[in-house]
């Protein structure tokens, strides 16, 4: 759905990390411009009500990691990991 409905500017290489909330929520999923299908983050697959505000609103972050390695993101975050 993000990819068909255009939300983030695609370039033949683009690794996003999907954020709840804002910028320093936690870490759900890696989406790359080279993969099909975003990667969820082990403990990524949690409700949604749990990550919604005191209004019921669930925010998403998209962070931008440039053009560099999804893969090696995903790595990186799955070891950062607790």
């Amino acid at each position: 759905m993000i990819r068909r409905d255009h939300y983030l500017p695609w370039f033949r290489q683009a690794t996003w990390v999907v954020h709840s909330g804002g910028r320093g929520g936690t870490a759900l999923a890696v989406v790359a411009a080279q993969w099909r299908r975003p990667r969820m983050l082990p403990g990524g697959l949690v409700d949604a009500v749990g990550l919604a505000d005191g209004d019921g609103t669930l925010r998403l972050h998209f962070g931008y990691r440039a053009q560099v390695d999804p893969d090696g993101v995903y790595d990186d975050l799955c070891q950062a990991r607790p």
